[in-house]
C-alpha cells in the first residue's frame, strides 16, 4: 500500500493543525530538546511491532525510536551464501536460460528497487554497475527508481554500464564543484523573502544539460532507452504534493514519451524542496492528444525513499533492493536533518498537509519501516507475498547527501560494486564464484580512472 495521508489524519489532525508556522517550529524544536527518563530506548528495535509500540504507545519520539534502528546485512545469511533466497534463484534461473524482458519461461516478475539519496545514490550506482557486469540486467523485468535512483535507473535501462556509471558520478559532478552543489546556498533560502528567484543549492538543470547534450560525457542514448524501455520500463517514483502519497510515474502511463518529458519527471524525483528550488515541479500526464491529468511533485523521500512498495502494487513477485544507508550503521537521526525543521516551510507553505506530514516526523518512520521490512526479507520471510532481496555496503562511513569529493564517491561506487558482485556472483557461473568483488571493482574503476585521466590530459 502506497504511503499517504489518509482521511482520518487530514479530518482529526489537519484541522486541528490552526497554530502558525513558527509556532509550530517551536513546538517541534522543545519536543526534540525534551528529557526522557524511564521511557528513554536502550535497547536495538529490531521489529516494526517494536518499533510501532515505542511511537504509538510508549510516546516516544520517532527520531529516538528510529535512530535505534540498524539495517542488517542478508550477505552472512547462509540462505543468501548457498544461492537459496528466491531472488537469487530466479536470478539464476534466468542467467542460464538466457530469457529476455517480455519474453519469460516463467510466471515471476522480477523487479529491480533503486534507492537515491542525493550524491550517495554512487553506492547504488556502483551495485547496479556490477549487475550489469556479471550479466544480469536483462533478468528484470522492471525498474524502480527514488530520487538519484531514477537517474541510476534511467541509464541501466540504456545500457549505460561501469563506463556511465564512472563518468556522471566521478566525473562531471565533482567537476561541476560548486556550479552544481553550493551548501552556502542553504543561508540565502533561509534569509530572502522572494526564493523562487534564488540560485537553489542543488542544481537540476546541471544534471539535465548532461543527460540532453547529444555530444556530452554523460548524454543518455535516448534510442536505446526507448527501445529497452518497451520491455523493462522505468517507473519514476516522486511525492504528489496535491495527492499526499508517492506516484510511480512511466511512460505507459503517459508521464513521458521523449528526453524532455522523461527529464521533467526525474526533476521531480530528485526536487528536494527548498535545496533544489522553491516550487514544486508540474507533471503532466497524457494520452495521446488528451492531457489526463496534471499533478505538482517534489522528492520521492518524503513518501517513499526506497520504491519497494511501488514495485509491490505494481505486481512484482520478487524484488533486488539497491539501499545506500549502510548496514550496522545507526539511522540518522533526523533523515533530512535541517529540511523539514527549516527549508520545507519556507517552499512549502501552500501545502500544510505535507508540512505536517514532515513536521510529524511521518517520512522518518517510513524509512524506519522500510529498513526493518528489508531486514526481515533478507532472512526470506515475503511481504505480502513478495520476495525481497536487499543488498547494502556493511559497516562503512556513510556518503554524503552533498558529497562532491571525488574520492568518497569514488570510495562508495567500488564498496556498491564489490557488496552487489559478491552476493550475487554465487548464481552468475563461469566461475566467478571465486572471484572477489572488491578486487574486481577496484579493477574495473581504477582502468577507468586512468582513462579519465589520459582523456583529461589531452583536452588541456
Amino acid at each position: 500500500m502506497t504511503v499517504s495521508i489518509d482521511d482520518a489524519y487530514i479530518k482529526e489532525g489537519f484541522r486541528s493543525k490552526r497554530s502558525s508556522m513558527y509556532e509550530r517550529v517551536l513546538n517541534k524544536l522543545m519536543a526534540l530538546t525534551k528529557v526522557w527518563s524511564k521511557e528513554k530506548i536502550s535497547m536495538s528495535v529490531e521489529t516494526e511491532e517494536q518499533f510501532a509500540h515505542l511511537i504509538d504507545n510508549c510516546r516516544i519520539p520517532v527520531d529516538d525510536a528510529y535512530k535505534q534502528i540498524k539495517g542488517r546485512g542478508c550477505s552472512e545469511d547462509n540462505m543468501v551464501k548457498s544461492g537459496n533466497h528466491a531472488v537469487l534463484k530466479i536470478l539464476g534461473d534466468r542467467l542460464r536460460s538466457r530469457s529476455q524482458p517480455g519474453k519469460r519461461g516463467d510466471k515471476f516478475k522480477l523487479g529491480l528497487v533503486i534507492e537515491g539519496g542525493g550524491m550517495r545514490g554512487c553506492v547504488s550506482a556502483g551495485m547496479a554497475a556490477a549487475i550489469e557486469h556479471l550479466g544480469m540486467q536483462e533478468a528484470f523485468d522492471a525498474i524502480y527508481g527514488s530520487s538519484a535512483g531514477s537517474l541510476i535507473g534511467t541509464y541501466f535501462v540504456a545500457g549505460g554500464g561501469v563506463q556511465e556509471t564512472h563518468r556522471f558520478f566521478l566525473e562531471l559532478l565533482p567537476k561541476s564543484g560548486k556550479t552544481f552543489i553550493d551548501t552556502r546556498r542553504v543561508i540565502d533560502m533561509l534569509r530572502h523573502s522572494r526564493k523562487k528567484e534564488l540560485v537553489p543549492v542543488l542544481s537540476l538543470d546541471r544534471i539535465c544539460r548532461f543527460m540532453m547534450e547529444d555530444d556530452g560525457a554523460a548524454a543518455l542514448n535516448w534510442t536505446s532507452f526507448a527501445a529497452r524501455n518497451r520491455h523493462q520500463p522505468l517507473n519514476i517514483v516522486a511525492s504528489s504534493v496535491e495527492r499526499g502519497r508517492a506516484v510511480a510515474m512511466s511512460s505507459r502511463k503517459g508521464y513521458f514519451e521523449d528526453l524532455p518529458s522523461l527529464l521533467e519527471c526525474l526533476r521531480a524525483s530528485c526536487y528536494l524542496p527548498g535545496i533544489a528550488g522553491c516550487s514544486p515541479v508540474p507533471v503532466e500526464r497524457w494520452q495521446g492528444e488528451e492531457r489526463l491529468e496534471r499533478d505538482r511533485m517534489v522528492d520521492a523521500v518524503v513518501f517513499e525513499p526506497i520504491p519497494y512498495r511501488s514495485a509491490v502494487e505494481d505486481g512484482c513477485t520478487h524484488l533486488l533492493v539497491l539501499r545506500t544507508w549502510p548496514d550496522e550503521i545507526p539511522l540518522p537521526q533526523s533523515f533530512l536533518k535541517i529540511f523539514e525543521r527549516l527549508l520545507a516551510p519556507t517552499c512549502l507553505s501552500s501545502f500544510p498537509r505535507i508540512l505536517d506530514f514532515l513536521f510529524e516526523d511521518r517520512h522518518s518512520r517510513v524509512y524506519g519501516e522500510d529498513i526493518l521490512r528489508l531486514n526481515e526479507a533478507g532472512k526470506g520471510s515475503p511481504f505480502r507475498g513478495v520476495h525481497m532481496l536487499p543488498l547494502a555496503v556493511s559497516k562503512s562511513e556513510p556518503v554524503s547527501q552533498m558529497e562532491l569529493d571525488h574520492d568518497q564517491l569514488l570510495k562508495g561506487v567500488v564498496l556498491g560494486f564489490a557488496q552487489a558482485y559478491n552476493v550475487l556472483k554465487v548464481v552468475a557461473g563461469e566461475g566467478k564464484e571465486e572471484e572477489d568483488g572488491l578486487e574486481v571493482g577496484a579493477r574495473i574503476f581504477d582502468a577507468l580512472e586512468q582513462s579519465a585521466a589520459i582523456r583529461e590530459s589531452y583536452t588541456q
